[in-house]
Formats: structure tokens, sequence, C-alpha cells
């Protein structure tokens, strides 16, 4: 997986959420393309854009078909619900009509197929619209035939006209089919199983788990050669020193003999419960002396994130233990402390991010706790004896030694300073060789591989099991249309808490704001998925705008703290749109000015945040992110920037209403009902189609960049 799973950390200079992190979902390909895809494969990614309401990206792709394939009856039917998409009618550009009038020329062209109806569905809608936005007023006639046409259609057709078609159809249509709309969305809302399975798009996919067995020790020729030294001098200083009590004190030296003999025992079975990282074998565990040293962790950041991951994991189990948590967070310091590293060095080459290992470490945290619960922690934990007995041990070796060398002087009275010097440096050898780690680990091993064997077997049933949980993961596109479902919902609750109906509303629009603190993630090439949102609803009717804000808990779907403003056109003091960023021509290639590390000389990241700020003249003020995009950062698998800007840059309805706000406060509220006759300029009119395009031109002339990923 590599970096394929990213990281993303926020600052606080581009407005991003600071201290939220956000997923990268790496093994999603749904909006990547190779450059050799098939017509079928582009089609499959084209259609998947326009189901996740990306619609600019889609209709590049939809016109790049046509052009290549030709214009067939579906592609002209998804071309039209792209380029209609969140749109309202008076915005579309020239080449955009121009495109729309060529996809309904070109399917009444074509031979009647499944595609047909619903293209033509579209057209009488648009139609319909056309008429009101020319004439003010929609004939009953046309309404009818332009409603039945849309409820003979199948209701998978049926549901992507309501969803890319809100913002055309008229007040009179929606008005129409607004009960059949509210049922739908009340029963597709929270289906299937939402509560049960969003918080699973927020969630890293999990790395399988990398098993290290323990390898037999070894010794270096050095290390092996300053054991055997040791051993040699200490054995002689000590038996040329007992020899010579023997000789002159049997009964003195016997004693002191026993005196070593239990000491030494002390000393070599405490040794391993007394300091047991020196002889632990895990790949965490320092290197004895001896050993070849592992090398330090690349990036000290990523070791840092492991162990807070771990620590915060671990911590959270404690809760379970109640009152007793100190306890159980004491008794698995160790442990934490020993899987932090251990996780450092399994996942640091290739690399990952840290949330790929939460179920392990989460496994583990779990393991602990029954052991603890058990009792097995508090039976491991050093008692009292372990320290004392250890420190009783190499005191008796000391005194005994002294003991030793004192009655060779007080029976020979000769000097023992060689043979003190040949024990001390025998001494100091053995123990810098490592020669007991050696031993011990040895002695250790097949108990340890037995264990690891073990181990391995758990982590592998926890992962499986871990990706059962995760396999009915929501894709983007039932994400987008949740979140769709929500925003209709609710325009649909504020209409009936103002008494409005569809007709009596202008413009209206529908901005979903992360709220402060949510989580985030996304597919590759998609747009950032939150757990939470602030919605903001505007409608603009003929008296005024009335302004709901309230937020959205995207799993429960819950709507809460409502907060409604409702002020005339005349109260609005000031309006307009700040832009963070720079922009070229095209109007989606951004330059930061800062990099990403701010002054700390970090790789620049070109990010581009637009803020809708409104003003009214009792002093209150709102301040509203409408856009915001932020080039993610290099990895092994670039993603397409421009597809990207595309998505989070590109023309919506949203930025429509809030233009006309803009212009409201500039010259007052009859720049609103103005806005119908200065639509009837650029509406769309009914006219010859544009000649079919020649293989490889496509409609309106030069096709948009592919945004192939």
């Amino acid at each position: 997986m590599n970096w394929e799973q990213a990281v993303f950390n926020n600052t606080a200079k581009d407005g991003s959420h600071v201290g939220v992190q956000g997923v990268l979902i790496g093994d999603n390909y749904t909006y990547v393309l190779s450059q050799n895809a098939t017509p079928a494969e582009r089609l499959a990614k084209a259609r998947a854009c326009l189901a996740a309401l990306n619609a600019v990206p889609a209709r590049a792709l939809f016109k790049e078909l046509i052009a290549d394939e030709g214009a067939s009856n579906e592609l002209c039917y998804h071309l039209a619900l792209s380029i209609l998409s969140e749109r309202p009618f008076g915005d579309l550009a020239t080449d955009e009509l121009q495109d729309l009038r060529y996809a309904f020329s070109s399917a009444r062209r074509n031979r009647e197929d499944r595609w047909s109806a619903p293209i033509e569905a579209i057209r009488s809608l648009v139609e319909c619209r056309r008429q009101q936005e020319q004439n003010g007023v929609t004939s009953r006639d046309q309404l009818d035939d332009a409603v039945g046409a849309y409820r003979r259609l199948p209701e998978k057709r049926q549901n992507e006209i309501q969803t890319h078609l809100g913002l055309v159809m008229t007040g009179a249509s929606l008005d129409r089919l607004e009960a059949e709309f509210a049922g739908r969305i009340r029963a597709r809302r929270l289906a299937p199983d939402r509560k049960g399975r969003v918080w699973k798009f927020f969630e890293p996919v999990p790395e399988p788990p990398r098993a290290r067995m323990p390898e037999a020790p070894t010794m270096s020729g050095l290390h092996g050669f300053m054991a055997a030294c040791g051993a040699v001098l200490c054995t002689a200083g000590l038996l040329s020193v007992l020899i010579i009590d023997l000789v002159h004190s049997p009964g003195f030296a016997l004693a002191v003999l026993a005196l070593l003999g239990a000491s030494g025992t002390l000393v070599v079975c405490l040794a391993p419960r007394q300091f047991p990282s020196r002889y632990l074998a895990a790949s965490g565990a320092p290197p004895a002396p001896g050993a070849p040293h592992a090398a330090p962790p690349a990036d000290p950041e990523f070791a840092a994130s492991i162990e807070e991951a771990v620590r915060a994991v671990f911590h959270r189990h404690s809760w379970h233990a109640g009152a007793w948590s100190p306890s159980f967070r004491a008794h698995t310091r160790t442990i934490q402390a020993v899987l932090a590293r251990e996780l450092t060095e399994l996942y640091a080459a290739p690399r990952i991010q840290p949330g790929a290992v939460d179920w392990l470490i989460r496994w583990h945290a779990g393991q602990a706790f029954r052991r603890w619960r058990a009792g097995e922690l508090k039976k491991e934990a050093h008692s009292p004896f372990v320290p004392l007995g250890f420190t009783a041990g190499a005191v008796g070796c000391c005194f005994g030694t002294l003991f030793l060398l004192g009655g060779m002087v007080a029976s020979t009275g000769g000097r023992v300073g060689l043979f003190a010097l040949t024990i001390a440096v025998g001494a100091v050898l053995l123990a810098a060789s490592g020669v007991d780690v050696y031993l011990v680990r040895r002695r250790r091993l097949p108990d340890e591989r037995a264990a690891a064997a073990r181990r391995r077997e758990g982590e592998a049933a926890a992962y499986r099991s871990w990706c059962a949980v995760l396999a009915d993961r929501p894709s983007d596109i039932e994400m987008a249309r949740w979140l769709d479902d929500d925003k209709r919902h609710l325009m649909a609750m504020c209409r009936n808490q103002y008494g409005l109906s569809n007709a009596d509303i202008i413009e209206h629009a529908v901005i979903a704001e992360p709220a402060r603190g949510a989580q985030r993630a996304r597919v590759r090439n998609g747009v950032w998925r939150y757990t939470a949102y602030v919605l903001w609803v505007y409608l603009l009717t003929e008296a005024g705008v009335r302004q709901i804000k309230i937020s959205l808990d995207f799993a429960t779907g819950a709507l809460r703290n409502q907060r409604r403003t409702t002020f005339r056109y005349d109260a609005i003091a000031s309006a307009g749109v700040e832009e963070v960023g720079e922009r070229a021509d095209d109007g989606l290639h951004m330059i930061a000015t800062d990099p990403d590390g701010g002054d700390q000389g970090g790789p620049v990241r070109r990010r581009l945040r637009q803020s809708f700020h409104l003003a009214l003249v009792n002093g209150e003020s709102f301040e509203i992110t409408v856009k915001r995009f932020e080039e993610p950062p290099p990895g092994p698998e670039q993603e397409d920037l421009p597809w990207l800007a595309r998505l989070n840059l590109g023309p919506s309805g949203v930025v429509s209403t809030l233009k006309l706000l803009e212009e409201v406060a500039a010259e007052g509220g009859e720049r609103v009902r103005a806005a119908r006759r200065r639509r009837r300029v650029a509406s769309f009119s009914d006219g010859p189609g544009h000649e079919p395009p020649r293989h490889g031109a496509a409609p309106n002339g030069t096709a948009e960049a592919n945004g192939h990923g």
C-alpha cells in the first residue's frame, strides 16, 4: 500500500481544519482511468462521476466519448444530465447551451431505444423552464406532458433526473412531483444501513500484518573472542585463588564457595526478569551488546505518530477497567513501549499511514486487557523478591570474591593484585560480549518462536475479521447521494416551515460546510467527505431572503441546532466572496504563495479557498466556506491535479445564488426581480441542433481536458 494511503495534515493559513487528518482510501480507483482505457471503462468512469454529482469532469468525458464513438442516445442523455446537473438554467454558458441543443437534436435523429424516452423527458422539462423564463408562465398542457413523460420513466431514470435537474425544473413541475420526491427521499435517505456503514468510509484501509519470526541469536567474531577471553580470565583467576585457599583453609574456602554458588544462581535466574529489555528477542527491543544495531527510524514523526496511536488505543481500553484503569495502564506500560517500537520497525518501510494499523493496535490492546483481567500481567510484574534477590546475589558474588582474595592474603601474605585484576578484566569482557544475552535467548528461542506463531495466527484472524467488517464500506457515490438527499430533505423542511411552494422561490442554494473538527476521507481523484457538516440554506423570494443554518450528523442524518434568519433585501449591507490563492486565466490552476511547511521551507502546494461574507445593516454578519481546494501531497501514484481542480472549483448553482446576493447588495432588491428578465437573453432557444461532429472532434469544438487519472 505504501503511500497510496496518505495522511493529510492541515494548517491554519489556508483556512483548513487544524488538527484534522484526512484519509485517502488508496485501494479505491473509481475515478482513476488509464491512458489506454477502453470506451466501456471511460463510460463507466464518466457515469460514476455523474452519479457522485461531479458533473464538470463527467461532462468532459461524455464529450470525448461522443467525439470518439458517436452521439448515441445513451451518451446524449448523460451529456444532458452533466450539463444541467445542479445548475440554474439561466447560468448555462453559450457553449453549454450549444452542447445541450446538440444532445437533443442528435437524440431526435437517432433510432429510438430505451434511452429515447429519458432524454425526451429532459427536453420536455427544459422546454417548460424555457417557456417560464421567456413568458413568465408555462402552459398547463405542456406541463402535463412533461410531468407525464417523467412519470412514465423507470424509477432509476426518475431518480437521476430528480437529482440533477432540481435547479432546472419549474416551480410548478416541482410542486406537482413534490409528494413523490419527498416519499422517495424519505425511503432512501437512511438506506441501506446508513448509520451502521458511514463510519467505515472514514476508516483507513487496513494494512496486512507483517510478521517477523524471532531469529536465532548470533555473536560476532569479536564478541565471541571477548567472551572466550573473559571466561578464561575469570575462571583462571577464581580457580587460582580458590585452590590456594583450599590448601591453607579448606573450611573457609568451601563456605565462600557455597556463598558464590548461591549468589551466582540468584543473579543468573533473576537477571532476565530484572533487566527484561536486555534479553528481549522481539524486533523492537534494544540490541544487546554484540548484536548488530538496527538503524534508527527514518522519520521520527512517523515513530511519534505510532507511539501516540498506541497510547490512545490503550487509554481507551483502560476505560473498561473502570476504577482500576490506572492499574491497567501501569501494567501495560512496557507492552505499549515494545509494541510501538515493533510497529515502527515493521511498518516504516514500506511506509504506511498510522491509521492503517489501528486495527492491529486494538487487537493487541484487547489481548493485554484480557491478560490483565485474568491476573496474568500481575503475575508477570516484578515482585519485591526480584530486585531484592538480584541485589542480594550481586552483593554475595562481590563479597564472596573479596572473601576469597582476603583469605589468600591471610594465608600466604602474598599480593593479590594480579588475581583481582585478572578476575575484574574477565568479568568486564564477559559483560561487554553479551554472552549472557546470547545464552538466554538461545534457551528461549523455541518458546519464543511458538509464541510468535500463535501471535501471527491471531493477527491474521483479526485482520480477516476487520476486513470483513469493512467489506460493506459505502462507496463515494453512496456518500454523495446521501448528502444530496439530506440537502433536499432540508429544503423541503424549510419550505414547509416558511409555508412556501417551489413556485414562490426565485433562487435557492444549500451549502454544505465541513463542521469544525469533523473527520474527512476521500477516494482517489474524489472530493472530501466529512463526518459532520454545517448546512446553510438560502431561499430568495420576491419579499426577501430566508437563511437557515443547521448542523448535520452525517452518519445518522440527524439535523440539529437550527437557526433561522429572515431579512428583506434592503437589510443587506454588504455581500461578497473572498478568495485566498491565485487563479490562472482558466480559473482552475492555483499558485500558493506560502509553502506547505509555512516558514519551514516545505514543498509548495497549491491551494485555493472561497468564502462568502454577508453583512446585514443591524450588524449581524455571516461567513461560509463555499469552495476549497488543496493539492494532495506527492506520492508514488500522483493524482490528477486538473481533475481535482475541476471537481472542487467547477461551476455550481450555489455560486449563482451567492452572486445574486452580491448584486442585490450593490443594486437593491429590484435585482432579484430582474433576474428572470436577464436570463431570457441567455436561455435555451429551441432551434436546429449542431451537426454531429466528425469522428475525433468533440461537440462544440475542442473537448475539455480529459481528467484521466
